[in-house]
């Protein structure tokens, strides 16, 4: 079975840039074409205003706003689905 991924769009979160490129990378060797990337909640905010996305994909510890508030705060605005991971 194969899937189609090339259709989603993806933001990823990670103040840490070497996970971030990994997993980048990782998206678009899946076939996914557009992919957004921020270093911290507050600038994942201001790509995810401008540039609606299908997945977040977000940094469990990271300063200011970490994976917990983030997929809360994605949940109260019916953002789903949020896969968390941990680059540390």
């Amino acid at each position: 079975m194969s899937y189609q991924f090339e259709h989603l769009k993806v933001l990823v979160v990670d103040d840490n840039v070497h996970m971030r490129t990994l997993v980048c990378r990782i998206l678009n060797t899946m076939g996914i074409k557009t992919i957004y990337d921020a270093t911290n909640a507050k600038q994942a905010w201001e790509v995810f205003g401008l540039n609606p996305v299908d997945i977040i994909f977000v940094d469990w510890v990271m300063d200011g706003m970490n994976g917990v508030n983030s997929r809360r705060r994605c949940a109260m605005r019916r953002i789903l689905p949020i896969p968390s991971f941990r680059s540390s």
